[in-house]
């Protein structure tokens, strides 16, 4: 799940990241080396850059190299330089394609760490099994292999990745807030699937803050897996009936109510061992739009419908 939106820091959210920094500079080694290097590595390397450290950024192309250079982020094409090791490594690639070729990229990044540090592999909570609205917790019960392609790609990177030493970090559907755009996206979920299913979702600024605490702390917990997440699970249809308020497109015609199903994460353990609490809230940012005028309301379904009715789609499984 992944939601997108451009803007400048707020300065609760400036002085969230410079607390962090203020910790990596005291414990991180000097060098990362980031695998995909997206939304997410990229606010990874900004943060470990911005202490002094170097960061190397692997992509498959070189459309973002620019950009990287601008966060001080060494660009590198996959398949340059393999013989370079790094105390540090982030895998965070995208799962897809064949199983076996996205686990071999796993292997040569670990490969690639000379385990001084910590190597942190970003996984999903689409593993977790559980979808009875219960809560789930990092050690909760995952499918077995063979229950879908991408369930089977990040089950057995994880394998990979924690039999060598390393880190995995599990991930709920991350979102870039203040994106006008997602409003619609929430209202055409509910109506397509009635809206009774948790939804569970982090801001990708604090998903960097939390992947750059476990490369610079993990390493000193016995944990290998952490759990990433707002720790607000939402029900959909008030996502929906919200955003709906928003844009005054309300009443919705949903279906009667039901009990929820899907999972309600919970990562209270994760947040007490590295002392980490998310600064944003998917709810009060919706909430931040009830000013809008009728003009800008007109502008916002202008973009929406521009961008199609689900611009960002997403797995409210997740």
């Amino acid at each position: 799940m992944a939601f997108v939106s451009g803007g400048k820091l707020w300065s609760g959210q400036r002085q969230h990241i410079a607390a962090d920094r203020r910790v990596v500079r005291m414990t991180m080694e000097d060098d990362l080396l980031i695998v995909g290097c997206g939304k997410l590595g990229q606010r990874v390397g900004k943060i470990w850059s911005e202490r002094g450290g170097l960061v190397v950024g692997e992509t498959r192309t070189d459309r973002s190299h620019a950009e990287l250079r601008l966060s001080n982020i060494k660009p590198q094409l996959k398949g340059e330089n393999n013989d370079t090791k790094f105390s540090n490594a982030l895998f965070s690639a995208n799962s897809v394609g064949d199983v076996d070729d996205y686990l071999r990229d796993v292997h040569h990044a670990l490969d690639r760490w000379n385990e001084k540090g910590t190597f942190l592999f970003t996984s999903s909570g689409a593993v977790y099994s559980q979808v009875n609205g219960k809560p789930v917790t990092e050690d909760s019960p995952t499918y077995e292999i063979g229950f879908s392609e991408r369930t089977d790609r990040l089950l057995k990177a994880e394998k990979a990745v924690r039999e060598r030493g390393g880190k995995v970090v599990r991930l709920s559907g991350l979102y870039r807030k203040r994106q006008h755009w997602d409003h619609q996206m929430w209202i055409d979920l509910a109506l397509e699937s009635g809206g009774d299913f948790w939804v569970n979702v982090l801001d990708y600024d604090d998903a960097a803050t939390l992947a750059s605490l476990i490369l610079s702390r993990a390493h000193k917990l016995d944990s290998s897996l952490f759990l990433g997440s707002d720790g607000r699970p939402v029900l959909l249809r008030s996502l929906a009936e919200l955003a709906a308020g928003v844009q005054g497109t309300l009443p919705l015609e949903l279906p009667p109510k039901k009990e929820p199903s899907g999972k309600m994460y919970d990562n209270r353990r994760t947040r007490q061992w590295l002392g980490w609490e998310p600064k944003f809230d998917l709810v009060k940012d919706i909430q931040s739009y009830r000013g809008l005028t009728q003009v800008e309301l007109m502008k916002l379904a202008a973009a929406v419908y521009a961008l199609g009715p689900r611009g960002s789609k997403v797995s409210a499984t997740e």
